[in-house]
């Protein structure tokens, strides 16, 4: 197999994952999403105590904070990648 085949496969491969990666972040169910958002509304509108509701407050700073890292994260590797695929293909158009 040829360096040409093997940077072909290697290019298609990392489309792939990229294709696949960017999917997970589709929100398929938005309806889904809306009602439970707004069914936690209304859970903490209920609350009477400050103390619980700064508590509630600071638990959704931490997961936002953990969602924020996580797609940091996602998108480091992205770009890495998408920089290895634009190498892979500049050689491969100045090759014949």
């Amino acid at each position: 197999m040829g360096i040409r085949k093997l940077l072909q496969i290697i290019s298609l491969g990392i489309l792939g994952y990229l294709f696949l990666s960017s999917t997970k972040h589709i929100d398929i169910a938005s309806t889904k999403n809306d009602y439970l958002i707004a069914s936690r509304k209304l859970e903490i509108d209920t609350i009477a105590d400050i103390n619980k509701v700064k508590n509630e407050a600071k638990n959704n700073l931490d997961t936002i904070r953990k969602i924020h890292k996580a797609h940091s994260s996602d998108s480091k590797t992205q770009v890495f990648l998408i920089t290895f695929l634009i190498i892979i293909q500049i050689t491969l158009f100045t090759k014949k």
